[in-house]
């Protein structure tokens, strides 16, 4: 039995496309989410430091954790994105792979 080229690359597209759009919609959420969580930290640190609670310096200090904090955690999300871009690419091409050894391929 034959595969069409055409028919094996738009498998290997699919392949690649649903675990990409997982990734886009995981990321998205956790986007929002640190995003969430730093706008509620960033105004507690701009309201005490309105009120007079925190001195200039200490604001300073704690702007820079947050800043620190916040590139760690986005530091973190590139890794599990590369992770599971490769796995899907892995994954595709390994079925590409497959296909082609198991059919010869028309055009």
């Amino acid at each position: 039995m034959n595969m069409d080229v055409t028919t094996l690359l738009s498998s290997f597209h699919e392949d690649i496309s649903a675990p990409l759009q997982e990734i886009t919609n995981a990321l998205r959420e956790h986007v929002q989410q640190i995003d969430s969580q730093h706008q509620s930290n960033l105004a507690e640190l701009a309201s005490a430091r309105a009120q007079g609670e925190i001195s200039p310096a200490e604001f300073d200090i704690e702007l820079g954790r947050e800043k620190k904090v916040l590139e760690a955690q986005l530091i973190s999300q590139e890794i599990v994105i590369k992770a599971a871009l490769q796995k899907a690419i892995d994954a595709a091409f390994s079925t590409l792979a497959v296909s082609v050894a198991a059919d010869p391929v028309t055009t």
